[in-house]
């Protein structure tokens, strides 16, 4: 459990936290619409089968059905291998580059329009004459019309198919106008800029839908970073960006919990000396900068990345120069080896821009945290055995003991473990 934070991790989780303006690319419309289509196509192919179906069995009543029966079976074949690249693009875009499979749909729409347009061919002389002939025009039409609609979004394939379907329907028009008659020869004609206004209808709303959908998704990504921000900071204190008193105490009933009755917990109390001081000879400023440096300082040394420290502990601004630690799986002389540290490095390390004749030191007090107490009386503990640190000449360490609170034999710095 990390639950170490400081100022400058403060600052730059806010920063990374701030909502970002919300913006959809075209690009990402391209994706999702594709992405969509291509799930829909197959069962949109599988439909397909009942308009072969209906042209194939009003074929049968042609005296020269068989044309029409193998353009039926071609655009059937031509259908099953569309459903097949359409699978492939999938695969291709989740793995990688996909335009190849792309091109070889568009080609394949090309094919499939001109077999859809060839298939007015075999009828086309009997339509004045015989119903089934006109039932078959009327369902290549629809289909057609059908097709474009499926692929409105995708203008990569419906304007090859308008485009197949237009290169074989618009000549089989033309050399059979003395039969069809020449508004019927027109309004085939005119089919493509009627179906281009229909596509371009359901595209332009398909596409909007697809922004709105994405927008929506962006501001729930925005609205979850926003809290997460907003717990953050509020779990924060704002100077040192350590715990503040509140979230400290909730997360050490949470070690609690779950290290259960076998757990080792300590406490240690830390708190400046002549802190006021610091604030009347050099500046609240100078006094703020003392607080992050100590912050940071206890961070370096209680940190996972450091030799003594465990880094499966909590650390929080406890009051105005007060600072609480609390190490799990932690002994009590391991407590003090910690508390120790940070105390001779306190009091030893400064950054090169503070007055020289500023001095820096903590009284520090530690307890033992047993499952038969509750955490305030800990601290209460550990506030204890740092009065008597206060007391005993600041600039030191003890330990709570029932009979007493006992001093820390400081170490030379030599002797000590340095993080």
């Amino acid at each position: 459990m990390e639950m170490f934070g400081t100022a400058k991790s403060l600052e730059a989780a806010i920063a990374a936290a701030t909502p970002a303006p919300v913006s959809v690319i075209e690009g990402d419309i391209d994706r999702v619409t594709l992405q969509n289509f291509l799930k829909g196509i197959k069962t949109a192919s599988l439909s397909n089968a009942v308009p072969f179906f209906l042209i194939g069995l009003c074929g049968l009543s042609l005296d020269n059905w068989q044309p029409l029966a193998l353009i039926v079976l071609l655009a059937a074949a031509v259908l099953c291998t569309m459903w097949i690249t359409a699978g492939k693009i999938q695969r291709d875009l989740e793995t990688g580059d996909a335009s190849r499979a792309i091109r070889l749909y568009q080609v394949l729409s090309v094919v499939s329009g001109g077999l859809w347009g060839a298939m007015m061919a075999p009828v086309a002389h009997t339509l004045g004459t015989n119903i089934e002939s006109m039932f078959v025009c009327i369902v290549i039409i629809a289909s057609a019309m059908i097709t474009c609609v499926v692929c409105a979004d995708q203008r990569r394939f419906a304007l090859p198919f308008l485009a197949g379907l237009e290169l074989v329907l618009v000549p089989v028009s033309l050399w059979h106008s003395d039969v069809i008659g020449l508004i019927p020869t027109i309004a085939t004609l005119g089919l493509v800029p009627v179906a281009l206004t229909l596509t371009n209808v359901v595209r332009t709303q398909t596409r909007l839908i697809v922004r709105t959908q994405l927008e929506n998704e962006l501001l729930a990504d925005q609205l979850g970073i926003a809290l997460k921000k907003a717990e953050f900071v509020a779990n924060r204190d704002s100077l040192t960006g350590l715990l503040n008193r509140r979230a400290f105490e909730a997360a050490a009933e949470e070690m609690r919990l779950i290290g259960g009755n076998d757990a080792k917990l300590a406490i240690i109390l830390v708190d400046l000396d002549h802190f006021k001081s610091i604030n009347d000879s050099y500046g609240h400023p100078m006094g703020d900068e003392v607080l992050k440096s100590t912050a940071t300082l206890i961070q370096e040394v209680t940190g996972p990345m450091s030799l003594i420290g465990r880094g499966d502990g909590a650390v929080a601004r406890w009051g105005g120069e007060e600072f609480i630690l609390l190490l799990s799986n932690c002994s009590l002389n391991h407590a003090t080896e910690t508390a120790e540290l940070i105390r001779a490095r306190l009091h030893r390390e400064r950054p090169s821009y503070w007055p020289l004749d500023m001095s820096v030191s903590g009284s520090f007090g530690i307890a033992d945290w047993s499952d038969d107490i509750g955490l305030h009386q800990a601290i209460s503990m550990a506030d204890q055995a740092m009065y008597s640190a206060k007391v005993g000449g600041r600039n030191r360490s003890c330990v709570f003991h029932e009979d007493g609170c006992l001093p820390v034999m400081q170490k030379k710095p030599e002797d000590m473990v340095q993080a």
